[in-house]
């Protein structure tokens, strides 16, 4: 993934020629500007005033921004704004007082420009504070520092502190780093490399496993030794990247990783196009409604696979504290061929013409189960669980069937008992029919196929692929459209269903199955509506209960998934032994 995201740096770098100081400034991304202003007066410098100015995108390389360290200064004397009193004190107080340490390897004319503009706010201090208090009630400030020389500038309009940057980035380098090794990403034997290697913030030294040989810092860049050159590309490239490049994949934070199979200048060229195609349309979506928000994983996929298997695509997957200074690595696909994409979107195809327009299949059918496993709590604590699904389906695997039964029978067990087989159950069964015949088209999960005998039914059991090729799932989910006509009725009759209770909150066993449908019948018979198409419901369960035999292999997950998925399908049942006939009350 380095490697991609160096390869993305190099092609922005040569087509852009940019320079290595525009690749080390930061986008401070505020608001607005507080700007303390130096007059500069021959060879001196004399405090002019404060003022407030609003933030402009197109000044990024004037404003000379980076971030350093989060309880120390930054590489200038300009910070995002977190307490005005704090940050003035410590992002730029402090950075006046502690330039002297790190001016050794400037000219000379550098040294004294800015040390008598260091001397100039010594002089000053006391009377810039009061006015940059005044801004307390903004939010999204920076402070920053501009010098009237004939106009206003900024401090990266000057040389002296353009050459400041570039030197404290390469000794803040050099602290970790070492001579005449080899690069890790270029492979090359370089004058120098650095273990320094902040691309992202999941790569850090402050922890003891991130450093060879134990706590010691001087020792780190045996870990990772990148040289100068790669560094730089290695920012540009990540730069390119989290610039309207960090999409959201169902409240997940993600990267897309371009990286080409083979080489060529017009192949890199393309890479960027689809970064930037997939940008285009980003911006498109914010302008719409959020219904075509909502679709925006599916578009991004989609362009993704319209390329042909000469590159890959690397999807990294990040949580971010809440600080923002540490990011952590929670997945990350390698190597996902534009062709998996196709397949993928082929099967939803499939799937889409299954169930309809109305139940168009993407992976928040998915999500909607593996997310949380009560709603009661703050966190998504199966975000690991969906991501790996995310991971298996992108580049093929097993699913513990077992599992992800457990987990979606936990959500619609739920929702049956607190809607009385309401619209919220309803629906989550059917999310849950579409998840599982996408895994098992893809292969991500295997039914076992018995030879059955054939009646009515059997085209629409083999309709639905693979999901009913047992007797007992093809009788329960039979029973389950009986069960389900029953409560209908007795809702239409009597406001009410009393007869839920004799589902258990859907935690059924084998025999508690075999005892349903007698009592179903029964009910039936006393309401006076076991009428022909209920008898040959009845009558097929009988058949494939009876063909299934004793000891079913289904788990009770297995068993009462089919049975909420009989439920579901009533409609489509009652069609098939009504056909042409008045239904009443079927629908």
């Amino acid at each position: 993934m380095i490697h991609a995201v160096k390869e993305i740096g190099d092609i922005i770098l040569r087509r852009d020629g940019k320079s290595a100081l525009s690749t080390l400034v930061q986008n401070p991304r505020s608001e607005n500007v507080i700007c303390i202003i130096f007059e500069r007066i021959g060879t001196g410098f004399n405090f002019l005033e404060v003022k407030l100015e609003e933030f402009d995108e197109g000044k990024i390389n004037e404003y000379l921004y980076r971030k350093g360290s989060p309880n120390g200064t930054n590489i200038t004397p300009v910070s995002k704004v977190t307490g005005l009193a704090k940050t003035f004190n410590l992002k730029i107080k402090k950075w006046f007082e502690g330039i002297d340490s790190s001016m050794s390897g400037l000219a000379e004319e550098d040294k004294t420009f800015l040390t008598t503009l260091q001397n100039a706010f010594r002089l000053s201090e006391a009377d810039i504070l009061p006015h940059i208090i005044e801004y307390e009630n903004l939010k999204n400030l920076m402070i920053t520092i501009k010098i009237k020389d004939g106009n206003e500038k900024y401090i990266g309009e000057f040389s002296p502190f353009r050459n400041y940057m570039l030197q404290a980035v390469n000794q803040k380098d050099a602290k970790i780093g070492s001579k005449n090794r080899v690069c890790s990403v270029c492979g090359a034997t370089k004058h120098s490399v650095t273990g320094r290697l902040d691309t992202f913030k999941f790569y850090t030294l402050d922890k003891p496993g991130f450093i060879s040989g134990g706590f010691r810092e001087e020792e780190a860049w045996k870990n990772y030794p990148v040289c100068a050159e790669c560094k730089l590309s290695l920012e540009e490239g990540k730069n390119f990247l989290i610039e309207r490049r960090r999409f959201n994949f169902y409240g997940i934070f993600y990267y897309i990783i371009p990286k080409p199979i083979i080489g060529g200048d017009e192949l890199s060229e393309s890479i960027i196009n689809i970064l930037e195609e997939i940008t285009k349309e980003e911006l498109k979506l914010n302008e719409r409604d959020g219904k075509e928000i909502e679709r925006r994983e599916e578009r991004i996929l989609r362009i993704l696979s319209r390329n042909n298997d000469f590159l890959t695509f690397n999807f990294l997957f990040l949580s971010r504290e809440q600080s923002g200074s540490v990011e952590r690595v929670l997945l990350l696909v390698e190597d996902v061929l534009p062709s998996r994409l196709r397949i993928i979107f082929q099967i939803k195809k499939d799937i889409d013409e299954l169930f309809g327009e109305k139940f168009k299949f993407n992976f928040g059918r998915i999500r909607n189960f593996f997310s949380k496993s009560d709603n009661g709590k703050k966190s998504n604590d199966l975000d690991k669980y969906f991501l790996e699904i995310v991971d298996k389906t992108m580049k093929g695997g097993n699913l513990d069937f077992d599992f992800i039964l457990q987990v979606i029978l936990n959500k619609i067990r739920k929702e049956f008992i607190e809607s009385e087989a309401g619209d919220g159950f309803y629906y989550s069964v059917k999310d849950a029919m579409e998840d599982l015949i996408f895994f098992e088209k893809l292969g991500l999960i295997n039914f076992k196929e018995i030879v059955m005998h054939t009646d009515i039914f059997t085209p629409f059991f083999e309709k639905y692929g693979k999901s009913f090729l047992n007797p007992e799932a093809r009788g329960i989910f039979l029973l389950g459209t009986l069960t389900e006509l029953l409560l209908r009725k007795q809702y239409n009759e009597r406001e009410a269903k009393p007869f839920m209770k004799h589902l258990k909150s859907l935690k059924l066993n084998e025999r508690d199955i075999k005892g349903l449908l007698p009592k179903v019948q029964d009910k039936l018979e006393q309401y006076k509506w076991f009428r022909k198409g209920e008898k040959q419901i009845a009558q097929a369960v009988s058949s494939y209960l009876l063909e299934a035999g004793s000891s079913w292999k289904s788990s009770n997950d297995e068993i009462n998934f089919y049975l909420a998925c009989g439920m579901n399908l009533a409609n489509e049942i009652t069609n098939l032994v009504y056909k042409g006939e008045e239904k009443d009350e079927q629908s």
